[in-house]
């Protein structure tokens, strides 16, 4: 990947924007926020970084028993102007993660695109896996690249990450933009271990809400906290029929058991 991969179809002039970078990860919480975003602000591409198929993951999908055809992953650029004349946003949105090394380059190309738009910080987020209950309220944990941006990630009710590893594209974005002299912040919504392999709406809503407050854009979240109590039903019957299967199992080893028992003293 190089500049030529960057293909802008317009550039309006952005008032000191912010960049929010999103990919796919556990719980999807950056990605679903991500558009959440596109639909609840209205949000219309304005370009995008061209992709090739050795972006693509290292495997394969299949369904049905067939296996699907290798996907070109979609990297697109959204903006938008605030109403009250406060910050704009830049946001950029992929469907795919890519390996190393395109995953590095992408990285790049991203921040050339916000260095042309003037943007002032860069953000990303992430789920932070830890021991709580998919019907608590996910606490936010936040990094960044410099000291001076903590007293606004906690003024907003962010926990500061003391130490610890962000994965991906998510964190590697970040290295990158302080390499190159941005000001960047991650944040991390908390994710029950046990539901890393499904979305988690909650966690993305916890995420949105600590960004709407730096950024000072008003959201509708109505929909997403209806997504999020949706959820919180779903998992529950999943836990249910989880137990009544365990349960059902138990007893007919003790049933077998039982009857080779019987066999044995009649």
């Amino acid at each position: 990947m190089d500049d030529t991969a960057i293909r802008l179809d317009r550039e309006p002039q952005l008032h000191l924007p912010n960049l929010y970078a999103a990919w796919p990860g556990m719980g999807n919480v950056s990605l679903n926020a991500a558009r959440f975003l596109v639909e609840k602000l209205d949000m219309e591409p304005i370009g995008s970084i061209e992709s090739t198929e050795s972006s693509v993951a290292d495997g394969i999908v299949i369904r049905d028993h067939l296996v699907l055809p290798l996907e070109t992953p979609e990297y697109r650029f959204y903006a938008f102007q605030h109403p009250e004349k406060g910050g704009d946003l830049l946001l950029f949105v992929a469907d795919h993660q890519p390996v190393q090394p395109q995953a590095i380059a992408l990285a790049r190309l991203v921040m050339r695109v916000a260095d042309r738009f003037g943007v002032r910080r860069v953000h990303t987020s992430a789920a932070l896996m830890c021991s709580i209950s998919h019907m608590e309220r996910p606490r936010v944990w936040g990094v960044a690249t410099h000291r001076e941006i903590l007293p606004d990630l906690e003024d907003k009710g962010v926990r500061l990450l003391p130490e610890g590893h962000v994965s991906g594209l998510n964190g590697l974005l970040l290295g990158v933009a302080k390499r190159m002299g941005f000001e960047g912040l991650c944040l991390l919504g908390e994710l029950p271990y046990y539901t890393i392999g499904m979305d988690n709406p909650k966690s993305s809503l916890a995420v949105l809400e600590r960004l709407s407050r730096l950024w000072n854009i008003r959201l509708d979240t109505s929909d997403m906290r209806e997504a999020s109590l949706k959820k919180e039903i779903e998992i529950e019957e999943f836990i249910r029929q989880g137990e009544k299967s365990l349960f059902s199992r138990e007893l007919e080893e003790d049933g077998g058991e039982e009857g080779a028992d019987s066999q044995q003293f009649n």
